[in-house]
């Protein structure tokens, strides 16, 4: 007998089919593509144009050491490496452009001001957002030996947390902070870097702080969570969609509140949160806060240009 079978069908775990896999499939080819980098005219920002203000006398664009920054994080190069993967790329496709130094790459990183944004595909005007934050290793020991030996007082961490649209899963807005930051006071600066009108925001419990509610618009629906021994406020108008959760819940149960509001789009942070573990680890690799501000920038730009090529769509089987 299989354990299908042994399991009530009420208990079965539901389960999904890609329905588009062709489509999947070729975007997945396209990702290891080094053109969809390149743009078209390349060679025309490669290097400072005579107008600009010149600091030291940079060489190289911004748009350049942005280029060697997404090599370096995509195929996981060191500096090093990373300048002689591009020289080699640069030789085989005959261009004639020099080559930016690793120590320049490193040193200018620093500096740049990263648009994590694919607004030429994404583009919208009233957008609805997921949000959650997730831990990254700085530096220290791995998980085995901090579970089996215990940690040491070099180990350190620090909290990315994500903004994103559910349907398209683009990265709207991210911020990284060191993990002592509560997530309310986070997501606070996360939706003031959102330029387009907010539709709805969910989130956790972590997120059911008068401070965050404050930030978004009377007309935002917020789908975050009471905590469990909320208390109805006092008329407050910055709780009042807050209060209105506590009364279902109170009259029904949270099951109940979740469904009616679909508070279950929030999975979609998660989501993103796995996409990016997956594909970047867990741990960063800069030791400076600013560069591990562009380095997380640098990823969340690289999967949004991955949604922008395709994602699978999933329907559920019904049996």
């Amino acid at each position: 007998m299989s354990k299908d079978n042994e399991i009530p069908k009420e208990k079965q775990k539901e389960k999904y089919k890609v329905v588009n896999w062709s489509a999947y499939n070729k975007s997945l080819k396209e990702r290891g593509k080094i053109s969809i980098w390149l743009p078209n005219n390349l060679s025309k920002l490669w290097y400072r144009s005579t107008e600009e203000t010149v600091v030291g006398k940079q060489k190289y664009s911004d748009v350049a050491i942005e280029f060697c920054m997404i090599i370096k994080q995509l195929y996981c190069l060191p500096y090093r490496q990373t300048e002689g993967f591009i020289e080699d790329i640069f030789r085989q496709i005959n261009l004639n452009l020099n080559v930016v130094s690793y120590t320049q790459i490193q040193r200018r990183q620093s500096d740049l001001a990263v648009n994590i944004r694919c607004e030429e595909h994404f583009k919208r005007v009233n957008i609805d957002v997921v949000i959650d934050s997730t831990g990254l290793m700085v530096y220290g020991e791995g998980e085995w030996k901090v579970r089996q030996h215990g940690k040491s007082k070099n180990r350190q961490w620090i909290k990315v947390s994500l903004a994103s649209q559910p349907d398209t899963l683009e990265i709207v807005s991210q911020i990284i902070t060191f993990n002592d930051v509560d997530d309310a006071e986070t997501g606070v600066e996360i939706i003031s870097q959102i330029k387009e009108n907010i539709k709805s925001c969910a989130g956790d419990g972590a997120y059911d702080k008068a401070k965050f509610r404050a930030c978004l618009s009377p007309q935002t629906k917020q789908l975050i969570p009471p905590q469990e021994n909320a208390a109805v406020s006092n008329n407050d108008p910055i709780m009042f969609q807050r209060d209105e959760a506590i009364k279902i819940i109170t009259q029904n149960d949270r099951a109940t509140w979740k469904k009616s509001v679909n508070y279950h789009i929030r999975s979609k942070a998660e989501v993103n949160m796995f996409r990016y573990k997956i594909i970047f680890g867990d741990h960063i690799k800069s030791r400076k806060l600013v560069n591990q501000k562009n380095e997380v920038s640098i990823n969340c730009k690289i999967l949004n240009k991955f949604a922008q090529l395709g994602l699978p769509e999933s329907k559920k089987i019904i049996t």
